[in-house]
This record gives structure tokens, C-alpha cells and sequence, in this order.
């Protein structure tokens, strides 16, 4: 016998065939097919129907994935970090001049990060990270009790 067409397996007019020894407790009732729907046409044929219900299907399917909001960026393996950053300068002595006063207290590693804005190059001087944003607070007041410093706590996206 031929294969038949994918669209045509999808959904049919006749009712499933009874199981030998089901009872009628036992079967599942399935709404029966109506030709005087409304929206129909009376001279519609299962094969068209069958069609019309796979189209329907489909565009049904592209209006749900439309409406479901983008997937996040995957997130990275060990989760977020944070950072506390101590100051940011247009000179890289002052910046190093800050990283060697904060290192001194032993708190966190300090690094100096690279970065440009408007053109020019400037450094962050930043304490972490931290894989938690309780830890990166902590530290933060310490460096404002011990240093007069007021940090600021960031996520790391390195």
C-alpha cells in the first residue's frame, strides 16, 4: 500500500477503532467531528479538514513562540561574581597608588582593570571577585571603616 502524506496522519474523521473487550467506562470519548460549525464550510472533506487543522496547528505554534519573551544569554558555568570597586582614574599612577594602599590590607585581591570611555584609557581599581554579593558587601565596609572609601559593589563580566 502507498505511504500516506504526513498532513493526512495528523488528523482524521473517523473515530479510533474499539479495543477488543473494552468497555464503554474503559474508552476515552472524544468530541465527534461537526460539519455545521459556523466557521465551516458543508463542503469541506476530511482530507481538507485535515489540512485546515494542521495550518491552524502550525500558526498557533509561531503565535505561542512569538508571545514567549527570548531566551537569557546562558549563564556561565560557576554562576555570577561581584566585584568592589574601589575607584576608577584617568592616570595609571593614581591607580596604582590606590591598588597598592588597598592591597596592603590583605582583604581581597585587588587588580587594576583597563577600559575606555569617550576615547581614552582609563583603570579600575576593583577588589574580588566574590561569588557571592553578601561576601563582596562585606568587604566593602570594611574598606569604608578601615580606608574612608566608598565603594561601589558590580557584577564581574570578565
Amino acid at each position: 500500500p502507498p505511504v500516506p502524506e504526513a498532513d493526512s496522519l495528523v488528523a482524521t474523521a473517523e473515530p479510533p477503532a474499539e479495543k477488543p473487550g473494552a468497555s464503554p467506562e474503559n474508552r476515552s470519548e472524544s468530541a465527534p467531528i461537526s460539519s455545521n460549525d459556523d466557521n465551516t464550510d458543508s463542503s469541506e472533506t476530511p482530507e481538507s479538514a485535515a489540512k485546515t487543522t494542521v495550518k491552524q496547528a502550525r500558526s498557533e505554534l509561531a503565535a505561542k513562540q512569538a508571545r514567549q519573551p527570548a531566551k537569557a544569554a546562558p549563564s556561565r558555568a560557576g554562576g555570577e561574581s561581584w566585584v568592589v570597586q574601589v575607584g576608577s582614574f584617568q592616570q595609571k599612577e593614581k591607580a596604582y597608588k590606590q591598588r597598592d594602599r588597598i592591597r596592603k590590607s590583605r582583604l581581597a585581591a585587588v587588580f587594576i582593570e583597563k577600559y575606555t570611555h569617550d576615547g581614552q584609557l582609563r583603570y579600575r581599581v576593583r577588589l574580588g571577585p566574590f561569588l557571592t554579593r553578601d561576601k563582596a558587601n562585606v568587604v566593602r565596609n570594611k574598606l569604608r571603616a578601615k580606608y574612608n572609601v566608598k565603594a561601589i559593589l558590580m557584577k564581574y563580566e570578565k
